[in-house]
């Protein structure tokens, strides 16, 4: 696996244009990693914020009708 990377490495230090595309393509994936992170975040933040709501509006409802 070692020599593998190194290959890739030397092989990239030939080509700058590939590299440059590597690094792009690294930032990209890590910008959609921190895209999808912050997008479940704030839906299990909506998730949690909508069961208590729920829960608010059916102990109000079963309170009243007794």
């Amino acid at each position: 696996m070692k020599g593998i990377v190194a290959n890739v490495i030397h092989a990239m230090e030939a080509q700058p244009l590939a590299l440059a595309i590597v690094v792009v393509n690294a930032l990209f994936l890590a910008a959609g990693i921190y895209v999808m992170t912050s997008i479940t975040k704030s839906s299990a933040a909506e998730d949690v914020q909508r069961t208590r709501l729920i829960e608010q509006l059916l102990t109000g409802c079963l309170n009243r009708d007794r």
